[in-house]
């Protein structure tokens, strides 16, 4: 499995793309503010999302839902019921106040706790508060997708509306107990890490 970066110019979010050899559908995490470049760059490489998952509501991670949607109607948007309640209210994802309102489709289908998304690679879902209501940590072979739960050599900010401080050393514990230290994490800023270089701050 290939993993692409794209790093949004505002706020330095994340954006995945999850590509195979031979095949040209794909999976977009985190469609974030630079969705103009993400739209080129998928019809460059005449790529078809199939599927969008989003770690978590905040209008950085969420902004190119509504253009992929509308470009390829059968790509199916994926993320906690939480996170699918706020992207849809501009003031509960956070665009509101930044003066930049926008409100994003809701999921096409709303994940569980131990959910698989059934793509070319099967993928994990685990819903998960802390930094957000609505975030879910993605497991996708061997690596992990925590949005904005940890980021490397970084304080998780619990600061925001509906933030649960106490949940993220729960989360914490979750992951060190159930998989292996090694597991490459790709977090919703900056660099890769990995799970054993997790910690609180």
């Amino acid at each position: 499995m290939r993993i692409e970066t794209l790093e949004n110019a505002d706020f330095f979010s994340n954006t995945y793309l999850l590509s195979l050899p031979g095949y040209s559908g794909i999976v977009v995490i985190d469609p974030g503010i630079d969705y103009e470049r993400l739209m080129d760059k998928i019809c460059t490489d005449q790529l078809v999302p199939e599927y969008i998952l989003l770690t978590h509501e905040h209008f950085d991670h969420i902004r190119g839902t509504e253009i992929l949607k509308a470009s390829f109607p059968d790509c199916k948007i994926v993320c906690s019921l939480s996170c699918s309640e706020r992207i849809v209210d501009a003031r509960l994802n956070l665009s509101f106040f930044k003066n930049t309102p926008y409100e994003s489709p809701a999921a096409d289908v709303v994940v569980n706790w131990g959910d698989i998304i059934e793509w070319k690679v099967p993928i994990a879902c685990y819903p998960f508060e802390g930094h957000s209501p609505g975030g879910t940590l993605f497991f996708a072979g061997p690596v992990l997708f925590c949005g904005d739960q940890f980021i490397r050599n970084t304080k998780t900010v619990t600061n925001l509306p509906g933030s649960k401080k106490q949940k993220v050393p729960e989360c914490l514990d979750f992951l060190v107990t159930h998989f292996s230290g090694d597991t490459c994490v790709y977090p919703g800023h900056g660099p890769t890490m990995m799970l054993s270089e997790l910690k609180i701050f």
